[in-house]
């Protein structure tokens, strides 16, 4: 037998103990590895517009179970949904400039993974504006879908004809031009009122109003939305059409949570409503989601949650064709994506569009996106029908930059507002509130169309300078400098200022169907002058006419008509005494008001149909902005 060399044998050894050590090392290396993927997690984070992410039942939830299921990426990290409320507008104004370089507009949000606009047509407009694909369209899935209708009351909608009878916009432009309006139908009510009122939220801040604009265009010109030009957008035909529409709204609303909380008024607010059909389950169900946060702490709807409509209502599916928002969830291509947050953005999408999450969006009035049978209250008893519109209209493809034109033609179709603004030049508005109101009325007047009409009233103890209403081109200089030359002194005839404005409003030359209305910028109640009974008729809520109100500061009871006191927190504005005869809209802003002196806002809002806010002086352009939008 052959001797060890004891040198081979040393090296065989020295060798034999590096190889485990390397194998130990690297096992070690390898199980740390796997041990820090494991606690790694991947943030799926996801803008998505407020009818998704503003129910706290729907993406919050679903967000919340997904994350406590701990599901995985296929290295191992643990994935992690973040749904953020993130309205359509601002998912393309911050993706593009983002995506650009510039920066976040707010930063506060996190870049997105995922994005989720009402509709597809904002995912398009994204990417033209950048000018290559920033969100994937080809890849984007339905979370859910809901088509946009008329809402209407059930009474209403029956006395038109329906459900036997198709209806479409045509029946409620030839109802509205009818001078006699709902008088030319025996089966119309009194409390209706003659003139049929239609609301329409605006295109600039609401995808309900810029897709019901996009559709409009298609009825008028008779083509796809794909197939929309410049020149069909700027045709006689297709303006002479919309004008036809637009000359018969009562008033215009910037957002769609402040439309709902105005159908749940009642008739008074309103008879034809275009909306999308989660909202009608959504008011008879008594739900209340936030859209816009930002907005809406500002508007906060002040009807109690879980208290439904109290008339029927049904959805008028347009014979023209309607069309449908699928609340797409698009993946991001940006620089700040990995591919294992791409990885996990899928996950997180195919768990939202399983059964149960599915079930729980019908619930709140959304189709299913997947092949999950539709169900109430996707059915009659919730005035919907479950087949959907006979004639469909998708606007999705409209040429991004057609759209744009579409809607920057928005000010040439619209109806005509006359707008008398109220400012309050009292001791109430000293320090910087009278400088804010300042700014904040001349800064929406230079952003109003041209063809609205302007007024101005200012007033302390009596109304102290008045500009008369006049075309935006011939009074914004003049209100300008009125409102510049203005300063605070003793007394405030708060009703009597407003009493001048609607009688300004009344006789603005305008044609009978414009919007008139005023809007009151006040620092503080009325403390001299005419009364708010001389203004307004009220009502207690059991029904007594109130005789006596004078609605100053410190006056918090009223008299009814059997000569009750009655708290004017339990009284509630009926109609304007005096407009003329014409729909005047009194919408009000206390401008660091408290709540006992907002309640005389209340009553004037209630009484007009419009709306009121709480607003200080760092806020106060904002709010007066949103005003503006009513025009």
């Amino acid at each position: 037998m052959r001797a060890i060399d004891p040198d081979s044998a040393r090296r065989v050894g020295l060798t034999s103990v590096g190889l485990f050590w390397l194998i130990t090392i690297g096992w070690m290396v390898l199980r740390d590895s796997d041990d820090a993927n494991q606690t790694k997690t991947i943030e799926v984070v996801h803008w998505a517009n407020g009818h998704m992410a503003g129910d706290e039942a729907l993406l919050p939830s679903f967000a919340a179970s997904f994350n406590a299921a701990g599901f995985r990426s296929s290295s191992g990290s643990r994935i992690v949904a973040r749904p953020y409320i993130v309205n359509s507008g601002t998912i393309r104004q911050e993706l593009v400039s983002r995506v650009r370089g510039i920066g976040p507009v707010s930063r506060n949000l996190p870049d997105p993974v995922l994005v989720s606009p009402v509709a597809s047509h904002w995912l398009y407009a994204i990417n033209d504006a950048v000018g290559r694909e920033v969100v994937a369209t080809d890849d984007a899935q339905s979370i859910a879908s809901t088509w946009i209708g008329i809402a209407t009351f059930k009474s209403m909608a029956e006395c038109l004809g329906w459900p036997s009878q198709d209806l479409g916009y045509v029946d409620i432009i030839a109802l509205s031009a009818d001078p006699l309006g709902w008088g030319s139908r025996p089966c119309a009510r009194a409390e209706w009122g003659r003139r049929p009122l239609i609301a329409y939220t605006d295109p600039n801040s609401s995808s309900t109003g810029r897709s019901v604009l996009f559709t409009m265009f298609s009825i008028a010109t008779g083509k796809p939305p794909a197939e929309l030009t410049a020149d069909d957008i700027a045709g006689e035909r297709a303006t002479a059409y919309l004008r036809s529409f637009q000359a018969q709204v009562d008033h215009y609303v910037p957002d769609t949570l402040l439309l709902n909380c105005e159908i749940f008024g009642g008739p008074t607010y309103g008879h034809f409503f275009p909306v999308a059909e989660d909202n009608l389950v959504k008011l008879h169900k008594g739900i209340i989601v936030q859209t816009d946060p930002a907005l809406e702490r500002l508007f906060p709807c002040r009807r109690t949650a879980g208290d439904p409509i109290e008339n029927d209502m049904v959805m008028i599916y347009p014979r023209e064709g309607a069309t449908e928002h699928t609340h797409p969830a698009a993946a991001v291509r940006a620089d700040w994506v990995t591919e294992e947050q791409r990885e996990a953005a899928l996950r997180w999408i195919a768990f939202i569009r399983e059964d149960p999450r599915q079930r729980i969006l019908v619930d709140r009035g959304f189709r299913p996106s997947t092949r999950l049978a539709v169900g109430c209250p996707i059915c009659p008893s919730f005035g919907l029908q479950p087949t959907g519109p006979r004639v469909r209209i998708d606007p999705s493809r409209i040429p991004p930059r057609v759209g744009e034109q579409a809607v920057a033609a928005w000010g040439d179709v619209k109806n005509t507002g006359a707008v008398i603004f109220v400012v309050d030049t009292s001791l109430a508005m000293a320090g910087d509130k009278l400088q804010s109101t300042r700014e904040s009325v001349i800064k929406a007047i230079d952003q109003m169309y041209d063809r609205n009409i302007v007024g101005l009233v200012t007033y302390s103890g009596s109304v102290q300078r008045a500009v008369a209403a006049a075309p935006l081109t011939t009074s914004r200089f003049q209100v300008t400098d009125a409102l510049r030359r203005s300063q605070v002194s003793g007394g405030s005839d708060l009703f009597g200022a407003i009493s001048a404005a609607v009688e300004m409003a009344a006789a603005a030359p305008v044609s009978g169907r414009a919007i008139r209305g005023v809007v009151v910028l006040a620092g503080g109640g009325a403390t001299t002058g005419r009364h708010l009974d001389d203004l307004v008729m009220m009502a207690s809520h059991d029904g007594k006419e109130i005789a006596t109100c004078r609605g100053f500061v410190g006056d918090t009871q009223c008299i009814d008509e059997v000569g009750r006191s009655v708290d004017r927190t339990n009284v509630r504005g009926l109609r304007l005494i005096a407009d003329g005869g014409r729909s005047i809209k009194v919408y009000f802003i206390g401008i660091g008001m408290d709540e006992s002196e907002l309640n005389v806002g209340r009553i004037l809002a209630e009484a007009t149909g419009s709306q009121l806010a709480g607003a200080t002086s760092e806020n106060l352009a904002t709010v007066v902005g949103v005003f503006k939008g009513y025009f």
